[in-house]
């Protein structure tokens, strides 16, 4: 291997299929211990880190390049561990679970004291992907992950690990689930 290609190797993140057969524990070691890592989602790519890390949310923000003043959504694994973080008590019954898992983003009051970082004038973004990875690695993690899109800010959105490569040398690794299927 070229002295060149070895370089470039210790400076990316390290890509880790997310069909590996040890891909979520990984992952959830990294997020345990703070760190940000790309992941798939059943849109797009994401960059994700613990919700409840402060720290780490800070640094998803340096590593996107996004403006501290815009919240990132809270992705979970269940729809039953949405009651934690936000109001649901006011929605009809079955709403939730009717929409949820499903590719959006719900905009709910929240039910705590959340960091600036994830909460807006009481709002929380909350998600449940329809999307096995990163609904099991909530789950394994304990809690949720701060999600945001894999890209640098105010750059097109990436549906594969290949359109995101100015961010793979800030984090440590990047989950690679393929395309994503994006909903036009």
């Amino acid at each position: 291997m070229s002295k060149f290609k070895q370089l470039i190797e210790q400076i990316m993140a390290k890509r880790v299929s997310i069909h590996q057969e040890d891909s979520i524990g990984i992952a959830v070691q990294l997020l345990k211990a703070g760190k940000v890592i790309a992941v798939p989602t059943d849109t797009l790519y994401g960059l994700a880190c613990d919700a409840t890390n402060i720290q780490a949310v800070t640094s998803m923000y340096h590593v996107k390049q996004r403006n501290e003043h815009k919240p990132v959504a809270l992705c979970f694994g269940e729809v039953f561990q949405l009651e934690s973080w936000v109001l649901v008590n006011h929605l009809p019954k079955n709403l939730l679970k009717s929409i949820l898992p499903g590719p959006v983003t719900l905009l709910l009051n929240s039910n705590k004291n959340v960091h600036k970082y994830i909460c807006r004038d009481g709002k929380i973004g909350v998600r449940v992907p329809n999307y096995q990875f990163i609904r099991q690695l909530t789950v394994k993690l304990g809690s949720p992950v701060a999600l945001t899109s894999a890209n640098l800010s105010s750059e097109p959105s990436a549906v594969s690990c290949e359109e995101f490569p100015a961010i793979w040398n800030k984090i440590p690794a990047v989950f690679d689930g393929g395309v994503t299927n994006i909903i036009s």
